[in-house]
């Protein structure tokens, strides 16, 4: 067997779909799945606080202290009811889209992160039954496709509230000086005057009770939105550069998918090859790449420690006795670390050797199914959405594949410097 065939044995053994590559995948998914839950934090955290905020003037949380308040109370809440007015037609009028939609809205964008988040851990702790882990995939499909849902419309309110709130505060806040509607007005003028001068007048009682400003008031009754408002600048782009996460995941559940029922004889021979390049590229190269990274940095950090501790031994700041124990800790850390980097080493010659050209195979797949996604479309086979969808899950494999490529290519060759 000449040294090519060999190298590509060799690299199919890594590829196989087994207990073990199906752990990898788990691994990997849990990694990216950490990564997505940090990097996600924030925007969550916006629109939970987006979610209170619209529901705490959805239920009119001042009704319940009304008793409380006692004389104040129906002056506070009629001045809440007329400002609250304002918010409902300014969201309509500004988004097409009534307050109380925009509460569900806000409301499943909550549940969806949080439901995403649970359904991919559930797959992440894989258990021994198969049809139990394709379930479990299957729901973790839906929720992807579920959170791409539900952040759409998310986005979009988190763009409009700014100009929302501008606009619900100048017209909560009737200028004082407003004149009042003259008797027997006609016309649409009439009844904005009108209804100006009703808010005008429940905001100044409840002013005047309360010791506050107009202004105050309407602020009072705002503030969960003004606070959420801020955030809510930023949403758009975090869920942006979330969705790139998110289609990371779904390939991840997609390889996972065919990995399983590849072991169960599911899938035919050319599908089984596919996604043992799909491997390849979302979690063997990387993985080689990044433990050849993290063992070189562990030598480093090794030869750090002795360097220091020979200076100190040297200096006479350190008894002999500690400095042996130490030195001998420090060695057998980095005897083991060039033993792990001889044998990253070793599988990175394999795949500079064998890697590319096997995965340049899987490019040419990838454009091959292309070509065929593009004739079921035109014959009508295949809708535009159906044809649209494999397009778009064909141009990501074919990346991940040259992007594998790429890092191959990279590879050090042992006693070379690493590519900065």
């Amino acid at each position: 067997m000449n040294s090519e065939a060999s190298g590509a044995a060799a690299l199919a053994s890594e590829l196989t779909a087994s207990d073990d590559t199906l752990a990898l995948t788990l691994q990997t998914l849990d990694a990216r799945l950490t990564q997505f839950a940090a990097d996600g934090a924030g925007a969550q955290a916006t629109i939970v606080k987006l979610d209170a905020a619209l529901a705490s003037l959805s239920q009119s949380p001042l009704a319940g202290q009304a008793g409380d308040l006692g004389a104040l109370g129906l002056p506070v809440l009629g001045a809440w009811k007329a400002i609250t007015a304002v918010v409902s037609k300014v969201m309509t009028e500004t988004t097409g889209t009534s307050f109380e939609s925009w509460v569900g809205v806000l409301a499943a964008g909550r549940a969806q992160f949080d439901d995403y988040i649970a359904k991919l851990r559930a797959v992440a702790v894989r258990g021994a039954d198969p049809d139990s882990d394709l379930a479990a995939l299957d729901q973790a499909r839906l929720a992807t496709v579920g959170w791409r849902l539900a952040m759409k419309p998310v986005s979009e309110f988190a763009r409009a509230l700014d100009s929302m709130v501008a606009e619900i505060t100048r017209r909560a806040t009737p200028s004082a000086d407003a004149p009042a509607p003259t008797t027997g007005q006609a016309g649409w003028l009439g009844q904005v005057q009108r209804v100006q001068h009703r808010l005008g007048e429940a905001v100044d009682v409840a002013a005047d009770k309360l010791h506050l400003s107009r202004a105050d008031v309407v602020r009072m009754v705002l503030s969960p939105l003004q606070d959420a408002k801020d955030r809510a600048a930023n949403l758009p782009r975090e869920l942006a550069s979330l969705h790139a996460e998110v289609t990371l995941l779904d390939d991840l559940l997609r390889l996972l998918e065919a990995q399983l029922r590849t072991t169960r004889s599911e899938l035919s021979a050319d599908e089984a090859s596919v996604a043992e390049l799909t491997f390849a590229a979302l979690v063997r190269v990387p993985g080689l790449e990044a433990d050849l990274v993290a063992t070189r940095a562990e030598l480093v950090t090794v030869d750090g420690y002795l360097d220091g501790l020979a200076r100190m031994r040297q200096d006479g700041v350190i008894s002999d006795s500690a400095a042996g124990r130490l030195e001998t800790e420090y060695r057998a850390r980095g005897d083991a670390a060039h033993a792990t980097l001889a044998h990253l080493e070793q599988r990175a010659a394999r795949w500079r050797e064998a890697g590319p050209e096997l995965l340049r195979g899987g490019l040419a797949w990838a454009d091959s199914e292309g070509e065929l996604a593009y004739v079921r479309r035109a014959i009508g086979h295949w809708s535009a959405a159906e044809a649209d969808q494999r397009q778009e899950y064909l141009q990501r494999s074919g990346s991940a594949m040259a992007r594998a490529i790429g890092v191959i290519e990279r590879l050090p060759v042992p006693g070379q410097p690493s590519a900065q």
